[in-house]
This record gives structure tokens, sequence and C-alpha cells, in this order.
């Protein structure tokens, strides 16, 4: 566990970091951003909330994907009806990141449990929800194979 002092408050983290590590993922909370983890590294406000996000890429690279020089993996769940994340955007997003130069790789999954909140929540396809352990094995084995 990380403390680093921002803005006069504490803000904690957890950090694990292997002896040679060969990339970072980040875990952000949704919603107000906040996870309160306690001193010894539990999550205990936003359970079900977390994701993993790269802010608005596009926005980082000024629209021009030449400037985005980092793998990417796109992951969807082919029964994802949030708006926010339709999968009638990817073949734009595959297009625009593609001409930098790097193949975009991407999963889909589909299954999981039934829904138990709203589409854009946890708690339904956009969250995996039920497919934790095949969506976090296939990015951790895509970040394997960097």
């Amino acid at each position: 566990m990380v403390e680093i002092s921002s803005g006069g408050e504490k803000i904690r983290a957890v950090l694990l970091k292997p002896a040679e590590p060969k990339g970072s993922v980040i875990l952000f909370a949704g919603a107000n951003g906040r996870l309160d983890i306690t001193a010894a590294g539990d999550i205990t406000k936003l359970r079900f909330n977390q994701l993993v996000r790269t802010l608005t890429i596009w926005k980082i690279a000024n629209g021009n994907a030449r400037q985005l020089d980092v793998p990417t993996l796109l992951v969807g769940h082919v029964a994802d009806t949030c708006p926010h994340t339709s999968a009638a955007t990817v073949p734009a997003f595959r297009t625009w990141y593609q001409s930098g130069g790097r193949r975009l790789a991407e999963q889909s999954f589909s299954g999981g449990l039934p829904a138990e909140s709203e589409p854009c929540e946890t708690r339904s396809p956009h969250g995996f929800w039920g497919l934790d352990p095949a969506v976090a094995g296939a990015i951790t084995g895509w970040i394997g194979e960097l």
C-alpha cells in the first residue's frame, strides 16, 4: 500500500509490482472515484465499481493515432447495452487506432450472470458480470505476451 499526499488529503493506492515488470495496469474507480482503501489495502467503497481505463485516448493523442504509441487491448461484451460503450463505435476506433501503425488487439465476451444493475453499471454485461476470471485471464494473458 502506498500513501500519496494531494490537495491536503492522503490518497491510498495499492501497488503490486513484480520483480521484472513488463508494463502497468491501473485500476480506477468509477462514480466519484473513491475506493476508500484502508491501511491494510482493503477496498471499502464502490465495491463492484472498478474498471481499467485509459481516459479518453483520442484527447491524449490530440486526434493523432501516431502519438498513441502504446499497445492497446479493447475488451467488450456482446450483450453490453450501455449507450456509452456501443459496439457500433468499434470499427471507427479500430480504423483510427490502426492508422497510427499499430494493430489493435480485441477480445469480446458473452455470457456471465443475469444483470442485477442498470445497463452502464458493473453488475451487467457492461461490467462483465459473472465473467471476472475469464476477463482477468484474457487481460493478464495479453499483457504477458507483450
